[in-house]
Formats: C-alpha cells, structure tokens, sequence
C-alpha cells in the first residue's frame, strides 16, 4: 500500500515539474539597456546615397609595360567597330639564345666548328580565344629589327613613345596570315636583312649567349606589326610570347679549314620574358574614335565637367575609360545620415557600401566581350587603386588574400558591383569636398585589347540601376 502511494507521489512531482518547465514564461528583454550609458547607444540602419556624375577620359600617358608584371601576349593586327572605333597594335619582343641542338645528337659548343648558315625562321603561336574583330580577313605583317636597347626596369608610355625611333625601316619580313590559316605559323626569313642577322648571330660569342644583358645589347629584338597596305577593319591578333621562338639552321665542319662537314645545329632563340629576366615585351597601341559613338569632345573633361554621360565606357590597352565624380551633394546626404534619424546622434560607422554599375544594351555579344572585372583607381596612369582594391595582395607569394572589393561582372544582374566601404568611410569622415574614382579594367586586364564594356551611368531614379551607393551604417550615440 506505501509502495503505491510513494509511486503515485512520485508521479504528480513529475507532472510538477514538466509543467514548470514547459510553461509559457513571458521574458522582458531589455532588462539591463538601461545600464548602457547613452553615449554607446546604437543602431544599425539601410539607405542609399545619391549626387554621382559619370563622365569620360582618355588617358595620354599608360605605361606600356609594368615591372614585375608580366603581360604574356603580343598584341598585332587592326580592327574596326562602330563603338570603339578604330585600334592598331604592334609587338616587340626581346630574345635570347635558350638552346642548341645537332643533328648527331652530341652535345655542342653554339654552332661548333667554321658555321654556315642555311636558314632562320621565325615560329609564332596564336590564341584564338583572345583575338576580337574580323579573324577571317588576312592582314599583311611587317617584322623588323630593333635597332635601340630598351630596359626592361624602364617605363615606355603610350602616345610618348614612336616605335619607329627604334627599329630599322626596312622590315626582315613581311608575311600574310588570319587566324584560319592555323594558330601555330612557321615563317622563313629569307631578306639579305634577315640572312645578315643570321650570319651575326652565327658569330656571338659564348659571353654573350651566357649574358642576358650583354646579348641583348647586341640583338635588340623585333618588332611585328600591320604593313600599309594591310586591311584597317580585319582583326587583333593575340600571340602566346612564352611559345614564341626564332631558330637559326646551320651546319659546321670537323676543323677551321671548313673541308669536312660534321653536322646540322639548330639554334633556338626564346622570347618568354619567364625564361631570360632580362628580356622585355611589349605593345603598342593606336585608337581613333572618328566615326564610332564615342565623341573624344567630352575626354578629359574635368575642368568644366560639362555634361555628365549616361554612358560610359571602359577600354583596354590605353582606350577610352570613365570616371565618377563624387559631388558635394552626395558628401553632405552622406554625412548627413548621421543625424537623419535622431539628432542624438554622434558618430557614423559604414560597415558596408556597395556601387552596383549596369551594363548598356547587355545583349549576348556585348557581355561575350564585356571586361570580367571593373578596376577603381585615384590615378589610373599610375596604376594607383582606391584603398578598397588593394590588387597586389591577390597575387601575393606568400599569403594570397580574396578581396572584399568584387568588382566581377554579374551575368545574371547585367551589372559590376564594387565594395567600396572605406573610401565612403573616409568621405564620411574628412571636410565636404569632391572626390573622383577613376572607373578602368581590373589591373590583370589593362592590357587586354579585346575586352571592353559600356556601362549604363545614369544617375536618374528611373534608371533601374542609377548611380548610387547603398549603404549599411549603425549611428551612435
């Protein structure tokens, strides 16, 4: 009988204590707000900030090549667009004497023995996937020699240089080709220009091919490049610089009376800067905006500032780019978040500021071709970033970062979206002024000739992407 009711008791403290703990208890959660000060109080909140204008610039000063950064491509050949207008490039590249080879398969000092040569050919290997315009029509291509040293830790800036100043006007070859006629061309050089370089190269000496430097000083490079007479509206053509060579076909005898013929040696000549560090490559370009949409009129206009542009456009290879003016209006509806919600407020935090730039007339050719990535700089001639896009740390030795920037064009969105947190921090911050962020392609891609975007700027309200940044931002006290 005990043992029944024990158990029964038992039972009822059990239900006891499930209810007490499932129970419906009502919390108060702001005990304890009280004890903040008021000066730390806080709050986060959303908006968007408007007062940005868009206009166009051309820079006149690019560097042409970038120490410690390589641009593997030569760019040669001339298109036409009714956007974009006309483009004409040319290469010059640097090369050194990478290997020997003979036909006895024993191993050789250079040519050997009292060399003659037979033949020097030139082999270039084409990218397919990075040439733009018309690649079926056939252009006509001058190589000739270099005849200046040029320093691959000097800087060679665009419309600052004439190339014609460093090559000899009679080309070594000139040759026809398109892309249809096969990716990898081997081309003889048979001009007494060419035979004549053959024969020197026959004759330096082992210092020179075991110097860089010295032998470069003697063989400067060539330069390859669309002849007069070439079409004007057919393509640019991107070749791969590591695959690039130049071979001399030689044969040599037993001994100096050149009476008994040993063997054929092949000397090949290397124009991957990857290989020699002394070796330079680099590209010239031309644009010509008469006749397309671009109106050169409004390049560079910042004096005035005149009309901003609804559309702006961002060109490789020296082109055509925008830039954005920050106004003193968007700086004063900046700041004046701080105390849009209560005057109480002190102190404005920008935890996060986003621009989202549109793509105009996004159809499927003109994001096939757009830029895969927005670059923002302070100075662009310089290769200066804003402190948000801080590119050299993606590409660090050590410790790679992924940056917070973006930038990458959005497929499904027809858009760019850049992270620009801390330079709207810094205009939240400092005196009411404005300020410019220089609009370019991502710095991997400054020297590409075939992407190129136009971008929707508009900054009317109607436009569904118009020039603003949204901002995320907690207020304190």
């Amino acid at each position: 009988m005990n043992r029944r009711r024990n158990a029964a008791v038992a039972g009822i403290s059990l239900c006891a204590l499930f209810a007490a703990l499932f129970s419906c208890t009502k919390v108060d959660n702001t005990v304890g707000s009280s004890l903040i000060p008021n000066d730390q109080q806080m709050q986060i909140f959303e908006d968007t900030v408007s007062g940005i204008d868009a206009y166009l610039q051309l820079v006149d000063s690019l560097p042409m090549t970038v120490t410690n950064y390589n641009w593997y491509y030569g760019c040669m050949g001339a298109k036409k667009d009714p956007v974009y207008g006309a483009f004409e490039s040319g290469w010059l590249g640097q090369y050194g004497g990478a290997s020997f080879y003979s036909s006895n398969e024993e191993a050789t000092d250079r040519y050997g023995t009292a060399p003659v040569g037979d033949s020097i050919c030139l082999y270039l290997t084409f990218e397919s996937s990075l040439s733009s315009g018309d690649t079926a029509k056939t252009q006509t291509f001058n190589v000739y020699e270099v005849t200046k040293r040029l320093y691959v830790d000097s800087i060679y800036y665009l419309n600052h240089f004439d190339v014609r100043e460093v090559i000899d006007p009679e080309p070594l070859l000139t040759f026809d080709y398109k892309l249809g006629d096969g990716t990898n061309i081997t081309k003889r050089m048979t001009s007494d220009k060419a035979v004549a370089l053959m024969n020197r190269l026959l004759k330096a000496t082992t210092e020179m091919y075991e110097d860089d430097s010295l032998f470069v000083n003697e063989y400067k490079g060539i330069y390859v490049a669309p002849a007069d007479n070439s079409p004007r509206d057919a393509a640019a053509l991107s070749m791969l610089t590591t695959s690039a060579s130049m071979q001399v076909y030689a044969h040599n005898f037993t001994d100096e009376t050149a009476t008994t013929p040993k063997d054929t040696v092949i000397g090949s000549y290397s124009f991957g800067a990857a290989t020699y560090t002394k070796l330079m490559s680099l590209n010239t370009y031309k644009h010509d905006y008469t006749g397309s949409e671009i109106d050169p009129a409004k390049f560079n206009d910042t004096t005035s500032l005149g009309v901003p542009v609804s559309v702006g456009y961002v060109q490789g290879c020296g082109g055509v780019t925008s830039f954005l003016h920050f106004t003193k209006e968007f700086v004063e509806n900046l700041k004046a978040l701080k105390t849009s919600k209560n005057t109480a407020y002190k102190t404005l935090v920008i935890n996060s500021a986003r621009i989202e730039i549109g793509i105009d007339k996004p159809d499927i050719p003109a994001l096939d071709a757009a830029t895969t990535r927005l670059g923002f700089y302070t100075d662009y001639a310089t290769f200066s970033p804003i402190s948000d896009y801080p590119f050299e740390l993606e590409v660090s030795q050590y410790n790679p970062v992924t940056l917070s920037y973006g930038g990458y064009m959005n497929r499904s969105r027809n858009s760019y979206t850049m992270d620009i947190t801390r330079a709207i921090q810094v205009m939240a911050d400092v005196s009411t002024r404005d300020y410019w962020i220089e609009v370019a392609p991502s710095f991997f891609e400054i020297y590409n000739p075939n992407k190129e975007v136009r971008l929707n700027t508009s900054n009317d309200p109607s436009n569904p992407l118009p020039l603003r940044v949204a901002v995320t931002y907690t207020l304190i006290r």
